[in-house]
């Protein structure tokens, strides 16, 4: 597993959603996704 990712949530009570980002990189990969 590795790159950028994009989640959609809802919040507890159902009434929004919302987006988060994450990464998982080694090092190296980093550096060619943001350089």
């Amino acid at each position: 597993m590795r790159g950028f990712y994009r989640n959609k949530y809802t919040t507890p009570d159902g009434s929004e959603a919302r987006f988060g980002a994450s990464t998982q990189f080694e090092p190296a990969d980093c550096r060619r996704a943001f350089p």
